[in-house]
């Protein structure tokens, strides 16, 4: 159904730039804000990554390909015009819907170069693929399991389910784009890693280049960039986070999201001007933890009172759901593995910079062990993707 409504927005964007050129600046706003637009209708649901149901078949992806449209509109017109047919083959490849790892470019191999090079390429992505299963079938069900934390105002709950969706979200949505990653790297489309091991960042600035970098890239394109050059870089940097926040939904903890992001970024920018590093850390971790507790929760009473305990000391309860919890060895080893992936990320590219992403995981042995894990203790694929109902 999503093929269906995607060739008619194609259609639509074909139309306006062959006849119609001096709109373009509008089409590709209004395809960037597609799925803003809907969700402010009732369409579809915000994407707090804990909603992933879709709302209706009809809009099912949109949010990813309607803003890589706008991308490659803005990137490569001539390309388009001179060859829809391949952009359209391209850009409705089910591949990126759940994740967004955008093509590079809009070339890709034809079903014979495609079947002659897979078995050169399945050597090269086949560890990214065992990887990014042990993340879904493994990982995060078990973090998925800690998610009711969420409903509890005790501030180490509110702390803790902070944590927690930020690991969720992130080995989901790690998982998910390797997945979608290595099927157009099979096809041959030169596609980037979604994400760089976002937690050895040095800073917030640092973080967001390596956190979902194909959209990023897409919000420095057709944002950050443009509006830099006129009227430089801290308006830059505001108008991009509220377009990445409507991006999101249109819904106040969005808006709060984007304004305390940009705020962040921004105080980190300053921060490392005056090379007050281990500061930059510091406000990392709150922009991390504090920024995942607002995007989680779109009732905004709920999440005001939830950010009031946290600035309140007299209101700490010092209890927790989580001691209330019996978990089994298998799924604190479980958990222990993800905190340990965390910690990787922390402290490898530290001893060893210019490391390439998960190296040391990614290898013959490891991947072995993860591999034959998997296969005696997969239980089922009960998660799904944290954007799927966008």
């Amino acid at each position: 159904m999503y093929l269906l409504t995607f060739a008619i927005i194609y259609a639509g964007a074909l139309v306006v730039l062959t006849r119609a050129r001096v709109l373009k600046f509008y089409l590709v706003y209004s395809l960037f804000f597609t799925s803003t637009i809907l969700s402010h209708f009732g369409f579809m649901g915000v994407l707090t990554g804990l909603n992933p149901t879709p709302n209706n078949p009809w809009v099912f992806g949109i949010s990813f390909f309607t803003p890589f449209l706008a991308y490659a509109i803005d990137k490569f017109e001539a390309l388009i015009i001179r060859n829809p047919l391949r952009g359209f083959v391209l850009f409705a490849n089910p591949a990126y819907l759940f994740s967004g790892p955008f093509p590079r470019n809009l070339n890709g191999d034809g079903l014979r170069v495609i079947i002659k090079k897979f078995a050169h390429r399945f050597r090269v992505i086949h560890y990214d693929v065992i990887f990014s299963l042990f993340l879904l079938l493994i990982i995060v069900p078990q973090l998925d399991k800690l998610l009711f934390l969420k409903q509890s105002q005790r501030i180490l709950d509110i702390i803790g389910f902070a944590a927690v969706f930020e690991m969720y979200v992130y080995f989901n949505f790690l998982g998910f784009s390797l997945l979608a990653w290595s099927i157009l790297k099979l096809m041959g489309c030169g596609a980037i890693k979604n994400f760089n091991q976002p937690f050895s960042a040095s800073s917030v600035v640092d973080y967001w280049k390596r956190w979902h970098r194909s959209f990023s890239n897409i919000l420095k394109t057709l944002f950050f960039d443009k509006i830099k050059s006129s009227y430089g870089l801290y308006a830059a940097t505001v108008v991009t986070f509220a377009a990445s926040a409507i991006w999101h939904g249109v819904s106040a903890n969005f808006l709060l999201w984007g304004f305390f992001q940009s705020s962040c970024w921004i105080l980190a920018y300053f921060l490392h001007k005056r090379g007050l590093h281990y500061l930059n850390l510091l406000l990392l971790a709150l922009s991390i933890m504090i920024g995942r507790t607002i995007s989680s929760e779109i009732d905004f009473g709920f999440l005001m009172t939830k950010l009031l305990v946290l600035v309140s000391p007299t209101q700490w309860q010092m209890d927790s759901l989580i001691f209330k919890m019996n978990f089994t060895y298998r799924q604190m080893f479980e958990l222990l593995i993800g905190l340990l992936l965390i910690l990787y990320e922390i402290t490898i590219v530290r001893l060893k910079p210019g490391l390439s992403s998960y190296a040391y995981v990614k290898n013959p042995y490891i991947s072995s062990i993860g591999l034959a894990y998997l296969v005696f203790f997969y239980s089922g694929f009960g998660v799904d993707p944290v954007y799927g109902n966008r």
